[in-house]
């Protein structure tokens, strides 16, 4: 009996944990994403010069 109560305390526990690790794996994904982005920005707003032409 105690030994069941053990068991699911801890996989709700291993469960909580997953699920923090899957919304981290996304918001790693997302800043990810994001920086690519900024440098798109920052490559439109500030060409190399040797693209640029004059």
């Amino acid at each position: 009996m105690q030994t069941a109560m053990v068991y699911r305390s801890n996989k709700k526990i291993a469960d909580c944990l997953s699920s923090l690790d899957e919304l981290i794996i996304a918001q790693a994904q997302k800043i990810e994403l994001l920086k690519r982005y900024k440098k798109g920005l920052m490559q439109q707003l500030f060409p190399v010069m040797d693209e640029v032409s004059v």
